[in-house]
């Protein structure tokens, strides 16, 4: 179903419920079971958004700690001036481009024959010089977080909040919602009281599934931190062509970027152009 749907139309229909629907009263005690139902409601939301912040932002650290690592590696790879520093800055290149093309939450799963790449050609860098000997050491150090922390994301980026979990919480906020509703008295102030009791519960609810899903990530992350990679490794920032019909993602302005697109769904063909700033 279309996200506009969640986003437009569910918070119209239940902020105009309250005017629109004639006033109607049950006969069981409604204070009673609006308590015990808000309480399981309360607790359940509080479990899982606990749970889904610790994992957002394990995962935030865990994609700064990727970048800071694959940074490591090219300033390593540079100094030991290996005869594979060229490949290993293409295979950065590459592997930073794949990652954009894929969500947040299952990007390591699609990208694992660039990154495998990556860690072949650190495992074949050999030093030339008594500097290369001495930064070996530190180059390998960053291969090990940087596998480290390619596992830990793999895990981290798992949604906790299953389908049943949805269906018991879209259960107690629905009969939240009609037990506010059967508690008005006909007047104005109940009825905008009701509204925006039932528009805060749905904000709870999308608020919950943002941050499991990693769209508030995503959000937050804009494209941008991965642009450092780029920049370290002396190659022009990168997007994918989805990335820039989205509202959150703007380009680095007064500098040229690359804008790429896959070819065919299989495969790790890409279609890139450069894009240069307006004088």
């Amino acid at each position: 179903m279309d996200s506009r749907v969640f986003k437009i139309i569910v918070p119209i229909i239940l902020v105009t419920l309250p005017f629109a629907v004639p006033s109607f009263h049950l006969s069981a005690d409604i204070g009673t079971f609006l308590t015990v139902i808000s309480l399981l409601f309360a607790i359940l939301i509080g479990f899982f958004i606990s749970g889904a912040t610790s994992n957002y932002l394990r995962m935030q650290t865990l994609i700064a700690s990727t970048n800071t690592a694959l940074i490591n590696i090219f300033s390593n790879s540079r100094l030991i001036d290996s005869p594979q520093h060229p490949e290993l800055t293409k295979a950065i290149d590459t592997y930073m481009i794949a990652t954009l093309d894929y969500d947040v939450l299952d990007f390591s799963e699609y990208v694992t024959p660039e990154f495998d790449t990556i860690i072949d050609l650190v495992d074949q860098t050999r030093a030339n010089t008594d500097i290369g000997t001495a930064m070996i050491q530190h180059l390998h150090y960053a291969k090990a977080n940087l596998i480290a922390n390619d596992e830990e994301i793999s895990l981290t980026a798992k949604t906790i909040v299953n389908p049943e979990h949805w269906l018991i919480l879209v259960i107690l906020a629905s009969l939240i919602v009609l037990l506010l509703l059967s508690l008005r008295d006909g007047s104005l102030v109940v009825a905008i009281i009701t509204s925006a009791l039932n528009f805060t519960i749905l904000q709870i609810l999308i608020l919950l599934y943002e941050l499991d899903a990693n769209i508030f990530l995503a959000r937050k992350l804009a494209f941008r931190d991965p642009q450092r990679v780029f920049t370290a490794i002396g190659e022009l920032p990168y997007y994918p062509d989805y990335a820039l019909t989205l509202p959150h993602v703007i380009p680095v302005k007064r500098s040229a970027y690359r804008v790429g697109s896959k070819l065919g769904k299989l495969g790790g063909k890409r279609k890139i152009r450069v894009v240069k700033p307006r004088s």
